[in-house]
């Protein structure tokens, strides 16, 4: 899945996407696996989080339509 702008444009700094702000990188990859269908990992640091999302990861759970409703960063 591509995150893409209410115009249907590929969020990317070339369609001038604004830049993550990388001190939310814990929330922002809540998110993201949210988005995905993937299962919550809780909380704690970014390798945590990042480490619980790779083991628990299903490739079953990541939605097949074209949009996200509700999924907003």
């Amino acid at each position: 899945p591509l995150a893409m702008n209410a115009n249907g444009q590929k969020l990317s700094k070339q369609n001038l996407a604004v830049a993550l702000d990388p001190h939310q990188a814990e929330i922002l990859i809540r998110l993201a696996l949210r988005a995905l269908g993937q299962a919550d990992v809780g909380f704690g640091s970014v390798a945590v989080l990042l480490k619980r999302a790779v083991d628990q990861w299903s490739l079953d759970h990541v939605p097949r339509h074209s949009t996200l409703n509700g999924i907003y960063a």
